[in-house]
């Protein structure tokens, strides 16, 4: 797995080991499992929230948000293609959810291994309904399921993903599969438990440099203070998170380290991952890095509110003032 604060090199380093003739990639962010919705919600909801209407709730909820990223609505991507042409940045207005979504393309067998999951969570159905039953449901069915112990939930979420990526590295034919969803550091205890044979990169970048990016983009704040809190939350969740994990669970790399000493960087990430170094992997271009931005980018006194609010953050990472 690897992952960082968002804007911090993951997309290059998947890059980088997509690369070796033994690694399958995806050329986007699949999301499933880390997105509101997804497996660790359910996995959280479930576990500490558990009830037979919560039940019947989160597994219904599941079901839904994996199966519509399964194969695309023709209509609705339409629609969405319209909304983009339109309002490209989609401030204005967003595209559909999760526009252009067609997981059954790249995982074949994807469809099967989310009715199998939905199967092995419920323990029957039956008809009735409650006062949070979805509106207007015809001959409703009742979703129910047992409180499981929260080690063999992990279990039964963790055989789905690997069930998602033996699909992705037979359709592939290769052997181990990098996965860049961004937010895997909030859930690494979590994730790590689920696929215990599952190593993490986190890769690490000049929080001011982080920043700098976060503005930019449509899903961060662009207001600078706001953009620095929202970066504080996640590497102090991290953080907190990392204290907890095995030393040979997960590497941290700063990622100016991998844009200055490429090879030296790369090979240390393929021992921690047990691949053989394959030249062809820094045969790819770091010019546009954008290392340093923040120089350039902010005013003498946005510097000083950055260096400012994380200063500690800043320190910790071991970047310098």
């Amino acid at each position: 797995m690897i992952s960082g604060t968002g804007r911090s090199g993951t997309n290059i380093t998947k890059a980088i080991f997509a690369k070796h003739s033994r690694v399958a990639a995806l050329p986007f962010e699949y999301r499933i499992v880390v997105d509101p919705g997804g497996i660790l919600d359910f996995y959280h909801s479930f576990v500490h929230a558990w009830s037979p209407f919560v039940a019947d709730k989160k597994i219904k909820e599941l079901e839904k948000f994996l199966l519509t990223k399964a194969r695309l609505d023709e209509n609705i991507h339409a629609e969405g293609l319209r909304i983009k042409e339109k309002d490209p940045t989609g401030r204005k207005i967003t595209p559909p959810s999760y526009h252009g979504w067609e997981l059954e393309k790249w995982i074949p067998g994807y469809s099967d291994y989310v009715s199998e999951l939905i199967e092995q969570l419920t323990g029957f159905k039956y008809r009735g309904r409650w006062p949070g039953t979805d509106s207007f449901s015809e001959d409703n069915r009742m979703y129910f399921s047992d409180l499981y112990n929260p080690e063999k939930l992990k279990t039964v979420l963790g055989h789905f993903i690997n069930n998602l990526t033996q699909s992705i590295l037979r359709h592939q034919k290769k052997e181990l599969y990098a996965d860049d969803n961004t937010w895997n550091i909030l859930y690494a205890d979590t994730l790590l438990d689920m696929l215990p044979h599952a190593r993490l990169i986190h890769i690490i970048r000049d929080p001011r440099d982080v920043v700098a990016s976060f503005v930019k983009q449509n899903w961060c704040p662009d207001n600078l203070h706001h953009a620095i809190k929202y970066y504080q939350s996640i590497i102090q969740r991290w953080l907190s998170i990392e204290q907890s994990l095995k030393k040979d669970q997960y590497l941290n790399i700063k990622f100016e380290e991998m844009i200055r000493k490429p090879e030296d960087i790369v090979r240390e990430m393929c021992r921690f991952s047990n691949l053989e170094f394959q030249t062809n992997m820094i045969r790819i271009d770091l010019s546009k890095s954008n290392t340093g931005r923040w120089k350039n980018d902010f005013s003498a006194t946005e510097i000083k509110t950055i260096e400012s609010e994380l200063h500690e953050e800043i320190s910790q990472l071991g970047y310098h003032f």
